[in-house]
């Protein structure tokens, strides 16, 4: 499933009513391994995640995780 506004708007609710928020397979099990930086780049700027999972298979992965994380900082949850 995409993001939608619906999604965000449930969310939102989520956050109020004092629920933590988890982002799911942030690279969408790979199948958007080629907009690594703009998956990043969403789930750290939308302001809604508490934490997310992604999956590795090297430490490379890892490596290029944590960069996209540096590059593209968290937002204030909203």
């Amino acid at each position: 499933m995409a993001w939608s506004d619906e999604i965000g708007a449930v969310a939102r609710t989520a956050l109020t009513a004092d629920s933590a928020i988890i982002g799911m397979k942030i690279f969408g099990e790979g199948k958007l391994s080629g907009e690594r930086e703009a998956c990043m780049q969403f789930a750290q700027e939308n302001g809604l995640l508490d934490a997310m999972t992604i999956g590795f298979q090297t430490p490379e992965h890892v490596d290029d995780a944590l960069r996209l994380m540096h590059r593209w900082p968290a937002k204030p949850l909203v």
